[in-house]
């Protein structure tokens, strides 16, 4: 039972903080409106008058100042002239519904969404079968800000999704775990008690002799992860080192890219003398691309194989049971509901 109906309506009058220059999110705010809306549909009218309506909420950079730093965009009109400010917003409107019809294409069967042929309309399907909650699930994992009685189960259920897809990448024989403990959802863990235990675990189960790191260093209350999510390792047959390695974190937070310094190579080497540097990975559930498909902001991912939204649901593909044996679907159905009572 949804109990924060109209906080989550009213905080949804909100519109995103980000920079104009990260489509994507603008994109996210389009789609999530649109499930929310009475009759499932979002206009770019609708969008520019959220914006407009909105703009104490927005990014200190207003979209004049994004255009403005635009070489193919020039005009000798006044800035306060209010027809170059409106030609603006339609630009800016029109390059987040491009990024929608760009991710129709990507995302194909699981995309719960249909573009008109004109692009300044986006409807919800009329039936949501597993595969478009599953999208959906990504989609608001990606803007808890407005979900804040359901962050738990979201980021709970994007830890348990993340390492079914990092099991899945793996060949069968692979061991794969959560290392962290925070995760509301799971029952059954490898790794328990204090982070100097764990460690101490994890250097056996690696085949490794030293914990670099001393008992002293952590808090006698510090049962948490060292930054690790997950852990994962091919054995060998044998119990000797030199085994292939892989951190991970699952990280639903705007600043992912943050995230992976604590799950790196040179982390769990601070901790552990690992003779093989491990592969890193970070599991996001926004889509971070242009409307080409190309890395948006492709600076921020540094050294760590980064699987997003697109990436997850490819995986996905091949174990169609992950989804659906995630307590978050039950919270799904329920939230697509609010827009039928709340407006009624």
């Amino acid at each position: 039972m949804i109990k924060d109906k109209k906080f989550i309506l009213n905080k949804l009058k909100e519109t995103p903080s980000n920079d104009y220059f990260d489509f994507h999110y603008w994109a996210d705010y389009i789609e999530i409106k649109c499930l929310f809306n009475p009759d499932g549909i979002f206009t770019k009218d609708d969008f520019l008058d959220a914006y407009n309506s909105n703009k104490d909420f927005n990014s200190k950079k207003s979209s004049n100042d994004y255009f403005n730093e635009d070489e193919n965009w020039s005009s000798d009109i006044e800035l306060t002239d209010v027809a170059f400010t409106k030609d603006k917003e339609e630009r800016f409107a029109d390059e987040c519904f491009k990024m929608l019809v760009s991710r129709s294409h990507i995302f194909k069967d699981y995309y719960p969404f249909e573009i008109n042929d004109s692009r300044r309309k986006i409807s919800c399907k009329k039936k949501l079968v597993s595969k478009n909650r599953c999208y959906i699930f990504l989609l608001l994992s990606s803007s808890l800000k407005y979900f804040k009685q359901q962050q738990s189960i979201f980021t709970s259920s994007f830890e348990i999704l993340s390492l079914n897809v990092l099991q899945n990448l793996l060949p069968e024989k692979a061991e794969a775990h959560f290392f962290g403990s925070s995760n509301s959802v799971l029952k059954r863990r490898k790794y328990k008690g204090h982070i100097w235990d764990k460690l101490n675990q994890l250097k056996t189960d690696l085949n490794e002799d030293i914990v670099i790191a001393k008992k002293s260093d952590f808090p006698t209350t510090d049962y948490g992860d060292s930054g690790f999510d997950f852990v994962a390792w091919i054995p060998n047959g044998d119990n000797q080192s030199h085994m292939i390695i892989f951190t991970g974190q699952a990280a639903c937070t705007i600043k992912w890219y943050e995230k992976k310094y604590s799950s790196s190579s040179s982390a769990l080497k601070s901790l552990i003398q690992v003779s093989v540097p491990p592969i890193n990975l970070v599991f996001i559930p926004f889509s971070v691309r242009n409307c080409d498909g190309s890395w948006h902001r492709k600076h921020d991912i540094g050294e760590c194989v980064l699987l997003d939204r697109q990436r997850l649901l490819f995986h996905i593909k091949e174990n169609s049971m992950a989804y659906l044996s995630l307590p978050c679907d039950k919270v799904i159905q329920e939230l697509l509901k609010i827009k039928e009572s709340a407006y009624n």
